[in-house]
């Protein structure tokens, strides 16, 4: 990572930070809830509700407010905290090929309890020229208040998105293969290890399938930290089997069982700065 230049730096970080404030508004509202529990050392019970809300338009702009919170109890091993929350509240807007959205976060044992809790960030992103109707350049500039690279400094990026029958693809962060019949696949990646595989299933009719699997992190701001620029990171590989079913009325109901493997957590002021690090046990969860 210390080895790649400041311009590879701006183009593989700043986009997934961007895409962290979400992208252009969706039509119409949406709602999702959930709720899971898992064994391992940490035994994490969570629950969780996102909504997102079209509010219609101003002059050419269409806008939406998105807003999400989730509560996470652990067995509270070591110094991690046993009780967690991740919330979020956005405002996104989109006119064509310019979308904008404002964002604060909060993944905290305290959420927005001060602004040493609460990440605050902006993106905007403009379609720069279409390659025929599939592929289309996009650049942008990203700002957030708490990431752990490149901290508080409005970083630009630069992309590429290509469409088709059997190919979506968002360079260099996400590829997806429809080779045809019901299966799908996709990878996707946030630099600089972290990454999921997927394989779907969804033929006609209401059932469908997927498993997954990958290497996810998470960033805590903990309230009361001696160094406020310091986070918690939770580090955890893992493999997922995922049946849904489509109900009336544009509901779905997705239920998920799988494994953690062995995975860690760990202080610093960056994700690969792992200090205080402490090896924990992994564990089935659903």
């Amino acid at each position: 990572m210390r080895k790649l230049n400041l311009a590879t730096l701006l183009a593989l970080l700043a986009a997934p930070a961007a895409a962290q404030w979400g992208g252009p508004p969706e039509p119409g509202s949406s709602a999702k809830t959930s709720f899971s529990i898992a064994g391992g050392d940490l035994r994490e019970r969570r629950s969780g509700l996102e909504t997102s809300v079209a509010l219609g338009k101003a002059g050419a702009y269409a806008f939406s407010l998105s807003g999400g919170l989730e509560h996470m109890n652990t067995s509270g091993r070591g110094y991690f905290p046993g009780e967690l929350y991740k919330a979020s509240l956005g405002l996104s807007a989109r006119n064509g090929g310019v979308s904008f959205s404002l964002g604060a976060r909060s993944d905290s044992d305290r959420p927005y309890n001060s602004s040493s809790e609460t990440d605050l960030g902006f993106n905007f992103t403009r379609e720069l020229g279409k390659n025929g109707s599939r592929g289309v350049w996009l650049a942008g500039l990203n700002y957030s208040s708490r990431r752990s690279f490149l901290r508080g400094l409005p970083v630009p990026f630069v992309s590429y998105r290509y469409i088709s029958e059997k190919w979506t693809v968002f360079v260099p962060f996400m590829v997806q293969w429809r080779p045809g019949g019901d299966m799908s696949y996709s990878f996707r990646w946030r630099p600089v290890r972290y990454f999921s595989l997927a394989a779907a299933w969804r033929p006609p009719g209401p059932f469908g399938a997927e498993l997954e699997g990958g290497i996810g992190l998470e960033q805590f701001l903990l309230a009361g930290r001696p160094d406020t620029g310091d986070s918690l990171y939770l580090e955890t590989p893992f493999i997922a089997f995922k049946p849904s079913m489509r109900l009336p009325g544009r509901f779905t109901l997705t239920a998920e069982a799988g494994w953690h493997f062995d995975g860690r957590y760990y202080t610093g002021r960056k994700y690969d700065d792992h200090g205080l690090q402490t090896d924990i046990d992994g564990g089935a969860f659903a």
